[in-house]
């Protein structure tokens, strides 16, 4: 298998067999009726006035607390951290003398290319004052990407605290370093006359003020806009002048995530983002937001653009994702030096983390469903809302400015497809993974894939890197692009080997699950990632550049036709879970070059492999990065649908056969006849739901209203879907637990105990009634500069732990101020997480 970034997990030993009993298969909803509103006021309005059940936008809480009483008595809200802002800043060409010469030629001085003038900004902006000021104290300030409250987080927002950065910010401090790193430019002899600060305060080059194109999304009006427009004036206080370039999502997206930065079109946005899940440990986000190899800064990874560089994060955030770590020390060392760099480099600044609020209509449902305590309502809570409604129908709206529900391509492969989250929020409950995280614990398990016979065996070499110690048998395959065929990995050595069983199931286009669909993808992914010379027409550079960092970890794969199982051999080592081992090492079932929760049949991709080699029937020229002269693949518009449906025409009337099933049609008991009947399914469901969108989970698209900006779903009925609404429900409940407070004495006297306090309040997840806490396990922890103490918390009464610090750990510390960590871990849920300062004399 390739092994890719996208890391999800299972549980061992979870059975999936006797899922549904007395309901129907599927969902407990008939039907699900997506739209807009152009106004968040007007969204809450009508969910309390009933005409919607659900607004399905993570609403800050500055609106929320600014609606009536009579409208909040009518909503149930769910409660979440899930969105976050940041600045994302275009350092092109990151080098002396900072000179940009544009792909159009012109020449022009950026401030953001000199790393120093990046880092300031984390001193110039008062976070502080955004929550209090534009949020109205319902956020919580954002340094690193991992908010302090989330597991783990406390130790990557330490490493901010150590460079000095605060929420408060220091302005002062910020313009002062600003003016050094721009006059230190100034004196380079490249800039000698050229760059200088004129006599209105505000820096020249060639004679012309520098002015920053500040891209700023106009239709956030109650956080991105006002947000943005702070954040200029705090720049132009530094004698940086700032065009505030307020637009719509179409043109802010387009023009920074979808051009060269070498344009020079732009130099700041005022990026969102939502939390896309409840997490237990936190690599991803510090990779996504911080490594240039993940493709999710300037230049996305597109090989023609200019790219940000930084190869220590690269590699050590490889190291994290990939499990070259060999304890879990070291697995936080890693983290917290990624941390630093990301903070250091400065190209994504953090701003905010929102509390966010999903409002539902409150007698809408029977009671309260799933929901992320990371993300708010998502598939898991589509899957589990009852409606009380008798035809089973649900109004879900979401809000855009500009009354429109997509923005990007709904490319299926391509690293820039589904690249928004109006879509992710349709698609996910279209599309079931092989395994993900608990909504409401973070903990992982299985869905479409079980596995068993985990091992990993690791040594460190006699340079001391951690090697593998497991030998791929001789029956091991891979696809190799450049022959087109499979060939043996036998004699390579692995770090960790599992094997997974295929959970029956049906695409959505009644073809059945099975090996063939993990052969296909695996072929797949290493041909497209894979470029075989130049010119090489099955080769999509960003695409790439998403997987292929992964190809070394991979040792190959065992497909076991007789008994419908995968073995794969794989680098991944996770000392703290198990479990997660599993995952890591599964098979992929989509091909999918970024995760936005997207997944199809292959028998789709593979019509869109074709579009892209050989032409499409409209004469459009089709590929999965959009570039110039190109179309992106596109599932969903009419255009796009019917060359996809006149490809799947021409593969019946060929039999075609994909190239990466060739060699195993036999083994397969398959013939080039049933792939035509898989094909001829496929076009059956385009042509009656006007769509490709053809997944595998508990709803389906069931049309398209463009015109109306309306989409509808509904729920999958086939008898072969293996889940039903009760099941997720049973499988997923838990404790879940709040910290109140954490209580420390006013000053503590060194070489004296310190009692902390800890006040927890314990529910149980999703029905959220809180009471006093007595089930969950208390540990605080003291944070010197020789590093962390641990104690366990002992009940002294419903909802009040109690933890002394000895003398003798406190004897030892100089007078100054300490944090202390507070965490409440409940029977099987999601660590809750406080801090304070212990001020010592």
């Amino acid at each position: 298998m390739r092994f890719r970034s996208l890391v999800v997990v299972l549980l061992l030993g979870l059975s999936l067999s006797g899922l549904v009993l007395a309901q129907d298969v599927g969902p407990f909803a008939n039907k699900v009726i997506y739209d807009v509103r152009m106004q968040e006021e007007i969204a809450l309005q009508d969910v309390a006035a009933g005409n919607i059940d659900i607004f399905q936008w993570s609403t800050s809480g500055n609106v929320i607390f600014g609606l009536d009483q009579a409208t909040l008595d009518e909503l149930d809200l769910y409660i979440a951290p899930t969105g976050s802002e940041s600045l994302l800043l275009n350092p092109y060409p990151n080098a002396a003398p900072y000179i940009a010469v544009a792909n159009d030629g012109t020449v022009s001085f950026n401030p953001f290319a000199i790393q120093e003038v990046r880092y300031a900004l984390h001193w110039l902006v008062n976070r502080q004052q955004i929550i209090d000021e534009i949020m109205q104290g319902t956020s919580e300030a954002a340094i690193p990407s991992v908010a302090p409250s989330q597991a783990g987080g406390f130790k990557l927002n330490l490493v901010a605290a150590k460079l000095g950065i605060t929420a408060e910010g220091d302005e002062a401090r910020g313009i002062q370093m600003i003016t050094d790193a721009m006059t230190a430019a100034a004196a380079l002899p490249e800039n000698v006359g050229r760059l200088a600060l004129g006599a209105d305060g505000f820096w020249e080059f060639d004679g012309v003020d520098i002015e920053l194109q500040f891209a700023i999304r106009v239709d956030d009006p109650n956080v991105r806009l006002p947000l943005g427009r702070y954040v200029a004036d705090q720049i132009e206080k530094a004698g940086i002048k700032v065009n505030r370039v307020e637009r719509d999502r179409v043109y802010c997206i387009r023009t920074t995530y979808l051009t060269d930065p070498a344009d020079m079109l732009w130099h700041m946005y005022t990026e969102g983002w939502g939390a896309g899940g409840t997490n237990a440990w936190q690599e991803v986000s510090i990779t996504q937001m911080f490594a240039p190899w993940y493709t999710n800064m300037p230049g996305g990874g597109e090989p023609s653009w200019w790219n940000f560089e930084s190869p220590e994060i690269d590699l050590l955030t490889q190291d994290i994702i990939y499990g070259k770590f060999f304890t879990l020390d070291e697995y936080w060392d890693k983290m917290v030096r990624s941390t630093e760099i990301g903070l250091r480099d400065a190209a994504r600044i953090y701003l905010q983390y929102d509390n966010s609020y999903f409002a539902v209509n409150k007698d809408a449902f029977e009671s309260r469903f799933l929901y992320g305590l990371g993300d708010g309502i998502n598939d898991f809570s589509l899957y589990t809302m009852r409606p009380v409604a008798a035809d089973g129908v649900v109004r879900i709206t979401q809000f855009s400015a500009q009354g429109a529900l997509f923005l990007n391509a709904w490319d299926p492969v391509g690293t820039q497809g589904f690249n928004d989250f109006y879509a992710a929020n349709i698609i996910t409950p279209c599309t079931d993974n092989v395994g993900t995280q608990m909504p409401g614990s973070g903990k992982d398990f299985p869905i479409l894939l079980t596995w068993k016979d985990v091992d990993t065996q690791i040594a460190l070499d006699a340079d001391g890197n951690i090697v593998g110690e497991i030998v791929v048998p001789a029956e091991a395959m891979e696809y190799d692009s450049a022959t087109g065929n499979w060939v043996s990995t036998g004699g390579e050595m692995a770090i960790s080997t599992a094997t997974y069983n295929i959970v029956d199931a049906n695409w959505h286009d009644g073809n059945p699950m099975g090996l063939w669909d993990y052969i296909y993808t695996e072929g797949f992914i290493t041909d497209w990632a894979t470029e075989d010379g130049a010119g090489d027409l099955y080769f999509d550079g960003p695409y790439g550049s998403a997987w292929s960092p992964g190809f070394a970890y991979s040792h190959g794969v065992i497909y076991d036709f007789a008994n419908n199982e995968i073995t794969t051999f794989f680098d991944y080592n996770f000392p703290p879970d198990a479990d997660r081992v599993g995952l890591s090492g599964a098979p992929n079932l989509y091909v999918r070059g970024a995760n936005h929760g997207q997944g199809v049949e292959w028998t789709v991709v593979e019509a869109l492999a074709l579009l892209v080699v050989e032409g499409s029937e409209s004469g459009t020229i089709y590929g999965f990065t959009p570039v110039e002269g190109v179309t992106e693949c596109d599932i969903l518009r009419v255009s796009g649908v019917a060359d996809i449906a006149a490809k799947l025409e021409e593969m019946i009337a060929s039999k075609h056969v994909p190239a990466y099933l060739a060699g195993y049609m036999d083994e397969l008991g398959l013939t080039a006849d049933d792939l035509v009947g898989f094909y001829e399914n496929t076009l059956a469901f385009i042509e009656a739901h006007g769509h490709a969108y053809v997944s595998n989970g508990g709803f389906y698209i069931d049309g398209f209203d463009p015109a109306n900006n309306q989409i509808t779903l509904a729920a999958n009925r086939d008898p072969a879907y293996p889940f039903n609404g009760q099941y997720w429900l049973d499988l997923l409940e838990t404790n879940t637990a709040r910290i109140d407070e954490v209580i420390l004495p006013l000053v503590a006297t060194a070489g004296q105990d310190v009692t902390v306090t800890v006040e927890v309040s314990e529910a149980t997840y999703p029905y959220n009634v809180f009471e006093p806490g007595t089930i969950s396990v208390v540990e605080v922890i003291l944070i010197t500069d020789a590093g962390e103490q641990s104690y366990i918390g002992a009940l002294v009464a419903p909802g009040e732990f109690e933890v002394v610090i000895p003398g003798s750990d406190t004897a030892g510390l100089a007078a100054g101020a300490y944090t202390v960590v507070g965490i409440a871990t409940p029977a099987g849920g999601l660590p809750a997480a406080s801090s304070v300062t212990l001020l010592v004399q």
